[in-house]
């Protein structure tokens, strides 16, 4: 299982967005929450564009989202590998000591300033390239381990 922050609040993001807890409202997360909760939220890895308007094609799919919660962090997420063959890549990934990093992908609108605001949270994405600075962002862990230690027990 893949646990960790997938969408940091008050860091900016190399696109220059900014999340706050106010970006995201109780309403909106509450109707992802449901949608986790009913058999999990299907993710891609290294999301593309085109998969921002809904659902991601079933050939891309390598996890689920299967727990998110709010901490004064951002949001968390608990992340289960699927056995598909985007699954099987990630898991090679992760086998061989590389690090993920979760991406959102969500309806809404950015301020100029660069604040957002979610209209409707689609998924958790799983990336080899952060959009935030990941100095600031830690990967995700993998079973409580960092990608040096799950590396160094495979």
């Amino acid at each position: 299982m893949l646990t960790g922050v997938v969408l940091p609040f008050n860091t900016k993001s190399q696109t220059g967005r900014v999340y706050t807890r106010e970006s995201i409202s109780e309403e909106v997360f509450s109707n992802f929450v449901e949608r986790v909760k009913n058999g999990g939220v299907a993710g891609v890895l290294e999301q593309r564009h085109s998969l921002v308007d809904g659902a991601a094609p079933l050939q891309e799919i390598s996890h689920k989202v299967v727990d998110a919660q709010i901490t004064d962090a951002g949001v968390r997420a608990e992340i289960e590998v699927l056995d598909t063959p985007k699954g099987k890549l990630v898991k090679t990934i992760l086998d061989n000591g590389m690090a993920l990093w979760g991406a959102s992908r969500a309806i809404g609108s950015v301020e100029p300033d660069g604040r957002t605001r979610l209209d409707q949270v689609i998924s958790f994405d799983l990336t080899g390239c952060p959009s935030f600075d990941p100095n600031q962002v830690m990967p995700l862990s993998l079973n409580g381990q960092t990608p040096d230690e799950y590396a160094v027990q495979k």
